[in-house]
């Protein structure tokens, strides 16, 4: 019975509304060790391409949190894990050279900031563009 209902039949009699309420569980959430999905799967930081593979524009080449692979030739960097991206369809060299680096770079300051880089060698993703075709025609001919 509600509360009006009865206070309209019983005048005078006050009826608090808790013993009317009815308290109802819901089934809880549980706790990780009841699910089954297992491990979980990290970042694969890494090697995407290899030196000699063919790279399309904009396809990672390397995964990385911190700088073990510098861009070169048609490379970029792009996102807060430094990951190197093909800036043109082209094919993969990755070479050996001595570090000349923008120390006013935000990304780069932090990593080789007290470091002596007089001597320091690093490894650097390039892509080759491919060649264009020779065969062109004059607009004024066409």
């Amino acid at each position: 019975m509600s509360t009006n209902l009865l206070g309209k039949l019983l005048p005078g009699v006050v009826c608090p509304t808790s013993l009317f309420t009815t308290c109802i569980r819901l089934a809880s959430k549980g706790n990780r060790a009841c699910r089954q999905d297992g491990q979980q799967k990290g970042q694969e930081y890494g090697w995407k391409l290899h030196s000699g593979q063919m790279a399309k524009e904009g396809q990672l080449l390397y995964k990385q949190r911190v700088p073990r692979f510098h861009p070169g030739l048609n490379v970029i960097v792009s996102g807060e894990k430094l990951s190197l991206h093909a800036a043109c369809p082209g094919k993969v060299l990755v070479t050996r050279e001595k570090v000349h680096l923008n120390y006013d770079n935000k990304k780069i300051a932090p990593y080789y900031a007290k470091r002596d880089m007089s001597a320091v060698y690093k490894k650097y993703y390039h892509v080759i563009p491919k060649p264009q075709h020779n065969e062109f025609q004059l607009v004024a001919e066409i």
